[in-house]
């Protein structure tokens, strides 16, 4: 997915869905790109929850909601 500076509340609620579904299975870690490495992914996941939770319709966190959209890519790419 392109960044965009705005999610719908559907693409947002998919992704939650898709998270909440992945929640036991997420690796300890993940280098998301070649300057990304999440150390600890489940937290990091969670705290992107938040974010989208309480800032979803804000364009100001649409870099972190993306991230999340980066990660599930990577995961799935991996599977």
């Amino acid at each position: 997915m392109p960044y965009k500076k705005h999610f719908t509340e559907a693409e947002l609620k998919e992704l939650l869905e898709w998270f909440e579904a992945q929640a036991e299975h997420l690796p300890h870690s993940l280098q998301l790109d070649k300057a990304t490495y999440i150390a600890d992914l489940p937290k990091t996941v969670k705290l992107y929850f938040d974010v989208v939770r309480l800032h979803g319709d804000n364009p100001t966190y649409s870099g972190q909601i993306y991230h999340l959209f980066k990660i599930r890519e990577k995961l799935t790419a991996a599977q």
